[in-house]
């Protein structure tokens, strides 16, 4: 039997339990990715003739290539970003990190990037821009945003926006979009509330400036994607210290994959030894539970997007 590119594709998509999508997608998209898997293919074959392949034998660059494989298989030709949320045949999970933390570079960056996972970090501006002990610094952020790590708003000065004024909210903003232009990056699309605090008064202030809200309430629900309100996205938080609590997060993953939920998880700093080596914050995540946390993610098979993937952008 002869067997096309697009045979193995269809059978590949049905295989993983896909919805059934036409057999001869001729979306852009479909194709584009078909291309670069040809070109990810062709180089690896390539840099092993010529021992150029980074040590890597046949059997694991055929690994990276079939991971690749599968992470184009999540996407159906066809689809917008949303639909294929919407789409999904397991949960789908967006990490995000409030305050900007030195723990976000040294610590959840590197975990999720082990797995190919980019997160969602709220900076405060006046951290990095006056060098605070235990921030991130600028060079930090932008290495990660080449990565494509998000990077959003959490005020300039991590200020309880409901005891503002609408001018004093709208010169916060200003003051964040241009401590990130003066670095040569774009303003931030996406925010979080400072203490998980606002009102309707905050909302319309913030309109003009970004174009998602995240909150930061306990009630743990998921984001309801077919009726979502950009300007205020639940949030879930994953700050542990204890096995038992690493255990209840990993109940609502399970939780989200019956469902095929959204789950958008919230971590503060990170600690690896102990306690306060990162800074002496309030809330605090052992970084080992936190990784647990996303190798049983990724066991389960959930999918991983930024914030600015959940609006489609």
């Amino acid at each position: 039997e002869k067997i096309t590119v697009n045979d193995a594709y269809m059978r590949s998509v049905k295989g993983a339990g896909m919805k059934s999508i036409s057999r001869k997608p001729t979306h852009i998209l479909y194709w584009a990715l078909m291309i670069a898997l040809t070109a990810v293919l062709a180089f690896g074959i390539a840099a092993h003739t010529h021992g150029g392949s980074g040590g890597k034998t046949p059997i694991a660059q055929a690994k990276q290539n079939i991971e690749f494989l599968n992470a184009i298989q999540r996407i159906q030709p066809g689809s917008t970003p949303r639909e294929s949320e919407k789409n999904s045949e397991t949960a789908v999970i967006a990490f995000t990190f409030d305050d900007g933390y030195i723990s976000d570079y040294e610590y959840a960056y590197p975990i999720l990037k082990k797995y190919g996972i980019r997160g969602t970090s709220y900076i405060i501006g006046e951290y990095p821009d006056r060098g605070k002990p235990y921030a991130l610094f600028w060079e930090q952020i932008k290495e990660m945003k080449a990565y494509g790590w998000c990077f959003g708003c959490h005020t300039y000065a991590h200020t309880d926006l409901t005891k503002m004024t609408t001018a004093q909210i709208q010169k916060s903003m200003e003051q964040e979009d241009l401590a990130f232009t003066r670095q040569g990056l774009e303003p931030p699309a996406v925010h979080a509330y400072p203490y998980g605090r606002y009102d309707q008064q905050v909302i319309e202030a913030l309109k003009p400036y970004r174009k998602q809200m995240r909150k930061a309430s306990y009630d743990e629900k998921f984001v309801d994607i077919d009726h979502m309100n950009p300007y205020e996205i639940d949030s879930i938080s994953a700050d542990m210290i204890t096995e038992k609590r690493l255990a209840s997060r990993e109940q609502l993953v399970d939780r989200a994959c019956k469902e095929k939920a959204v789950i958008v998880f919230r971590v503060h700093g990170l600690y690896m030894m102990k306690r306060d080596d990162t800074g002496a914050w309030p809330v605090q995540t052992d970084a080992k539970l936190f990784e647990k946390l996303v190798g049983y993610c990724v066991k389960k098979g959930c999918r991983f997007i930024t914030m600015e993937e959940l609006m489609g952008m």
